[in-house]
C-alpha cells in the first residue's frame, strides 16, 4: 500500500441510505472528485436526478484524541463510498415495472481495494431484491469490476464516427422531405411523439418507456451538454426523433430513433453540410450498410435479482414444463429448484423443495449462466449452446440508451 493511502483498519465504517437528502454536498463533491463532469452537467444531475433517486453511502469515522490530557473523544467523518440508484419505467415483455439503473459507483481513491465497493453492491442488490425487482442494470466503466457480482453484458450499441470535413458535405435532396424540429417547438405538444414511440416500442422485449416526463428530463440533460431533442418528420408525419449533445467541436447523437435509413436521415440535418465532426450511436434495429467507420460497443450489463420473477418473463417456441436447479452465491434466497410451465405468451414459475415423484431436474445453472442464456448475448454463445434450452426465446431485443 502506498504511504498516502488510508489504512481502513483505523476507521469505523457506517452505511446509510440518503433517504432524507441530507448529504447532497458531500455526495456531489465526491461525484465531481471522481467523475470530473462539466459543471453544467453536474448542476443538471443534482437538480433533476438526485432529488428523485436513492443513494447508498458508506462513511468512515476516525476517533482521535485532542491530546493525552483530554479524555473526550472527537469524531471526524468522511464519505468514502456511494452508489446511485436512478429510477426508470422499464417495459419487460407486456409489463411495465419501476426498476433501478445503477450509476455513480464510487469509492474514495485512497480506500479502494479494501472491500467497500463489494459491500455496497451487495447491499443495494439485496435491497432491490427485497423490493421485488427482477433485475438491475448498469453501464460499466470496466467489465471486470462487475463480473464477480454476476453482472453480464446483454446489449451492445454501434458507434459511427463521421470525421470533420473542412469543405462541408453534400446535402440530401430536398424531395426526401425530412424536417428536423426542436423538441420545444413541436406543434400539438408531445402527444404525437408519444404515439410514435408507443408503436415503435412494440418491437422491444426490454426498454425504458418514453413518457412526457421522460422527454422533459431528457431535454434538460441534453441542454446541460449544449444539445437538444429533435423531432424528425417526413411529409409532415413524425418518423423518429434524435438526441444530440456537443463535446467541444464534436456533435454526438446518443439516439436516432427511426425506421428510416439512418445515413439518409442524418444527411438531411442542417448541421450535416457544415462538415462538423459527428459521432452517432446506432442500434440493432438500424440499417448500417452505408457506414464505413463503425465500432460495436458493449454497453449495458444486467444482474438478475429475483430469479422467480425473472423466469416469469421467459417465452418458449413450444409449450413445455422445465425443472431447473439454480445457484446464486450472493443472493442466497434465489438458490433452489424451480418448475416452469412456459409457452409463447406466458410463463408460470413455482419454487419447489424437490421434484415430484417421476420428475427430473432438466438442468443446473448458476445465476450468471442463467443471465448468459436468457438474453442471448453473442459473447456467451458457448454457455447458450451447452444449455439445451428447449426452444426458449432469447430476450435480446433490448433498447436502453440512457447515460445516467
Amino acid at each position: 500500500m502506498k504511504q498516502s493511502e488510508k489504512e481502513l483498519s483505523k476507521y469505523v465504517l457506517e452505511s446509510r441510505w440518503d433517504n432524507k437528502k441530507k448529504w447532497k454536498k458531500p455526495i456531489a463533491t465526491m461525484w465531481q472528485k471522481i467523475f470530473e463532469d462539466p459543471q453544467l452537467f453536474a448542476n443538471y444531475y443534482y437538480e433533476e436526478m438526485y432529488p428523485k433517486n436513492r443513494v447508498y453511502t458508506v462513511w468512515a469515522k476516525e476517533e482521535m484524541l485532542k491530546s493525552q490530557s483530554i479524555e473526550e473523544e472527537q469524531e471526524e467523518e468522511m464519505l468514502c463510498g456511494m452508489i446511485h440508484l436512478n429510477p426508470y419505467e422499464i417495459k419487460i415483455q407486456e409489463d411495465t415495472l419501476a426498476l433501478d439503473y445503477i450509476v455513480g459507483v464510487a469509492v474514495d481513491k485512497e480506500l479502494r481495494r479494501q472491500g467497500i465497493m463489494s459491500q455496497m453492491l451487495q447491499a443495494v442488490m439485496k435491497q432491490m431484491r427485497k423490493e421485488g425487482k427482477p433485475f438491475t442494470f448498469l453501464m460499466p466503466a470496466k467489465e471486470a469490476y462487475y463480473t464477480p457480482f454476476d453482472f453480464r453484458f446483454v446489449y451492445d450499441r454501434y458507434l459511427c464516427v463521421l470525421e470533420k470535413e473542412e469543405n462541408g458535405r453534400e446535402v440530401v435532396e430536398e424531395e426526401e422531405g425530412y424536417q428536423w424540429i426542436p423538441y420545444n417547438e413541436i406543434e400539438g405538444g408531445v402527444q404525437q411523439l408519444l404515439s410514435f414511440c408507443k408503436k415503435f416500442w412494440e418491437q422491444f422485449q426490454i426498454a425504458s418507456i418514453r413518457t412526457e416526463s421522460y422527454f422533459e428530463q431528457r431535454q434538460k440533460e441534453l441542454e446541460a451538454e449544449h444539445g437538444s431533442l429533435l423531432v424528425i418528420k417526413k411529409k409532415n408525419e413524425i418518423c423518429g426523433y434524435a438526441a444530440y449533445a456537443m463535446d467541444q467541436d464534436t456533435m454526438i447523437f446518443y439516439e436516432l430513433v427511426t425506421k428510416e435509413e439512418p445515413m439518409k436521415v442524418i444527411k438531411s440535418w442542417k448541421q450535416w453540410k457544415t462538415g462538423v465532426k459527428m459521432k452517432l450511436y446506432l442500434d440493432w434495429f438500424h440499417e448500417k450498410e452505408n457506414f464505413s467507420n463503425i465500432q460495436q460497443v458493449p454497453s449495458i450489463m444486467f444482474r438478475i435479482l429475483d430469479i422467480e420473477k425473472m423466469l416469469s418473463f421467459i417465452r418458449s417456441e413450444k409449450e413445455q414444463e422445465i425443472v431447473l436447479e439454480l445457484e446464486d452465491s450472493l443472493l442466497e434466497e434465489n438458490s433452489g429448484i424451480y418448475r416452469l410451465n412456459v409457452n409463447q405468451n406466458s410463463s408460470k414459475v413455482e419454487k419447489i423443495l424437490e421434484p415430484s415423484v417421476g420428475e427430473t431436474i432438466d438442468g443446473k445453472l448458476t445465476i450468471a449462466e442463467l443471465t448468459e442464456i436468457l438474453f442471448g448475448y453473442p459473447k456467451y454463445k458457448e454457455t447458450q449452446e451447452a444449455w439445451k434450452g428447449n426452444g426458449w426465446i432469447p430476450m435480446s431485443k433490448i433498447y436502453l440508451s440512457e447515460i445516467v
